[in-house]
């Protein structure tokens, strides 16, 4: 009886590690590409020509395929940063067009992106932080940026934006340490089947070894 208990619990203990890989939730190393620059556009081309072009691919790998499962679609900024994606500066004087397949895309202002600095007296002055705009997973979408005069900043790029995002990597931290629990249940469980095993693998052995002396009585 003991047997059939252990290989219980066992296979109980691996169904949470299951349920956890099935969930396929977002990793810690997945938010590095979460946050990563789709295209980049030195602000000296546009000072020097007045109007640059930039094709963007949307991202639709297995990584960001896991990210928007659990965060949903982002939207898309487009905005002027420092060459060491450290600050954010004003967008005014810049205009923005987005074109995917042929069809314009809707533009609307944007908000000061997660993990930048600014001056505080900045936010305050600007009019414009930024441009966004959402596009399906894998379009391409074509940005045409026109301007007179660019402010300070070194880069324009066009990057991902998240709702909520601080909550959203709080919710990894914690998906992290879940994993790290699991892992312990599955090895517990793994070495819980094993003994029962064992213990299977013996009372066959005992059964044939008492049938052979049987046999020779």
């Amino acid at each position: 009886m003991a047997k059939w208990i252990l290989l219980t619990i066992g296979l109980l203990l691996l169904i949470p590690e299951g349920w956890y890989l099935i969930r396929n939730p977002i990793r810690p190393n997945d938010t590095s590409a979460a946050f990563r620059n789709l295209a980049e556009v030195p602000a000296w081309e546009l000072r020097q020509k007045h109007i640059v072009s930039v094709s963007v691919t949307m991202p639709d790998d297995a990584v960001w395929r896991r990210i928007r499962r659990s965060w949903g679609d982002p939207a898309y900024e487009i905005a002027l940063v420092s060459s060491l994606n450290e600050r954010q500066y004003c967008f005014d004087g810049i205009s923005v067009s987005a074109v995917e397949r042929g069809r314009q895309q809707r533009l609307e202002q944007a908000g000061w992106m997660y993990g930048f600095g600014s001056d505080d007296s900045v936010p305050q002055q600007c009019q414009s932080a930024g441009q966004e705009f959402h596009a399906a997973p894998g379009s391409v979408v074509d940005v045409t940026l026109k301007a007179a005069q660019v402010g300070p900043g070194e880069m324009i790029v066009v990057r991902p934006v998240w709702d909520n995002t601080k909550d959203k990597l709080v919710g990894v931290g914690l998906d992290e340490d879940l994993r790290l629990i699991l892992k312990w249940t599955l090895v517990v469980g793994l070495g819980v089947m094993v003994l029962s095993a064992l213990m299977f693998v013996r009372e066959k052995y005992l059964r044939t070894r008492s049938a052979r002396r049987n046999v020779i009585a």
